[in-house]
């Protein structure tokens, strides 16, 4: 909370000195009184709060102090909060079930194993999920969008070159390509399906592997 300037309004000969509002005194935006019985407290308080740091909604710590208003949660703690929610909501997989691939930070592994070898820090800072990995293919080239695409650029006037041009004769034409494009796979994530993962076998074995060494 921030102390604010009391705002006069400049007083005539033989006249008080009369309050108009408070002013912020940080950015020194006046805070005008409003229309109403707490006009003037609700003003005072907008003053007061204009430049003064917020507290983040999810942790409870103060956030950063900007002009006008103030974030009332931290952009970490805004993620930490969505992926929660996220997580609450999907459909859980238990990785004795999964034998597809899966994303594990932005990248995309082939099974579960494969990105338990990609785990950084100890057992305890492993993730608990991964995410699905879903099997897409590339779509194939429309004929129609085509031809409105490209004659949309093309049009002179009320003529246009395409207008001629046969959308069966372009599918026909684009059907061998579009045979083969459509049989190239990629993956993206389903966010609304995760695979919950069983890491105390993998744990032990590091635990194994690293027993003597002080952690780093």
């Amino acid at each position: 909370m921030t102390l604010p300037q009391v705002v006069y309004i400049k007083p005539q000969d033989g006249e008080e000195k009369k309050i108009i509002g408070y002013a912020c005194s940080g950015c020194m935006t006046l805070k005008s009184f409003h229309i109403g019985t707490d006009g003037d407290a609700r003003n005072l308080a907008e003053a007061e709060q204009c430049c003064a740091p917020g507290v983040c909604r999810f942790c409870g710590e103060p956030t950063e102090a900007k002009p006008h208003k103030a974030m009332d949660y931290h952009s970490k703690c805004m993620r930490v909060d969505m992926e929660k929610k996220r997580l609450e909501k999907a459909e859980k997989i238990n990785e004795a079930d999964w034998d597809g691939g899966c994303f594990y930070n932005d990248h995309w592994y082939d099974n579960v194993d494969e990105a338990r070898e990609n785990f950084d820090g100890p057992p305890d800072e492993w993730p608990e999920y991964l995410t699905v990995a879903e099997e897409k293919h590339v779509a194939p080239l429309d004929a129609s969008q085509i031809l409105e695409s490209h004659g949309e650029d093309m049009q002179f006037g009320d003529w246009n070159p395409l207008d001629n041009v046969s959308v069966d004769d372009l599918k026909k034409a684009l059907q061998p390509f579009n045979d083969e494009i459509t049989t190239i796979v990629y993956y993206e994530e389903n966010l609304h399906k995760v695979v919950v993962l069983d890491n105390t076998k993998a744990a032990a074995e590091y635990a194994a592997d690293n027993e003597g060494n002080p952690p780093c």
